[in-house]
């Protein structure tokens, strides 16, 4: 698509949806955006206990993100929260396009294989890290539209025809253009089509490459 085409298409796409938009180097990149913002809060309760110990099985959001992202042990910190931040902003997601609690999103076993399972080694020493990532998406918004992820041997258990728009040293993030359902607490939901419409037009204006912070967020032009 030729670069004056694809100006015309996001401009107007951007006219007809609140979005955040920022050019950078050529290309058009998502920025974080209040019209984002979620209205299902995360719960960061830590666990039952007064003393604030995490619970032997991760229950609460914060728990299953702490099981599911890289530990900061063999990745480094700021790699771990990265992997957190990109993991949050898929349960965020989720809980959007479902109009669910986030609890209500990680409480299926078949989707977040951290969840009901004993807690991580090293857990309690990235719990800031978690918090941290819970609590930036809680307050700016997803960093991408992925719905879906694994590690990167995973990835042949996904469903067929997702596009990967985002990678950490832990796992690879995908969207769904067809928009396939997926099991939450209350039973299986089918995201709502208007949460992907600006997202969607996007992804086909040409290729998703890196961009900073180890994040894929641009869309070349």
């Amino acid at each position: 698509m030729s670069k004056l085409v694809a100006v015309a298409v996001a401009t107007i796409l951007a006219a007809l949806i609140p979005v955040d938009l920022e050019w950078k180097r050529g290309s058009l990149t998502l920025k974080n955006s209040s019209a984002y913002a979620f209205a299902a809060s995360a719960d960061l309760t830590l666990s039952s206990y007064s003393d604030g110990t995490l619970n032997d099985r991760a229950v609460t959001v914060l728990e299953v993100v702490l099981n599911e992202m890289a530990g900061s042990g063999v990745v480094g910190r700021q790699a771990a929260f990265l992997d957190a931040l990109n993991i949050a902003s898929v349960v965020a997601n989720r809980a959007e396009s479902a109009g669910l609690t986030q609890q209500a999103i990680v409480s299926v076993r078949q989707e977040f294989n951290g969840y009901g399972i004993p807690m991580r080694p090293g857990a309690e020493r990235d719990l800031s890290l978690a918090k941290q990532a819970i609590e930036q998406v809680s307050a700016h918004g997803p960093v991408h539209k992925a719905m879906f992820y694994a590690t990167p041997p995973s990835t042949k258990y996904l469903p067929s025809g997702l596009k990967p728009v985002a990678q950490t040293a832990g796992h690879i993030f995908f969207v769904d253009p067809l928009r396939r359902s997926y099991k939450t607490a209350k039973g299986y939901v089918r995201p709502d089509p208007s949460f992907f419409t600006y997202y969607s037009a996007l992804l086909h204006l040409d290729m998703i490459e890196p961009a900073d912070h180890g994040i894929w967020m641009a869309y070349s032009i």
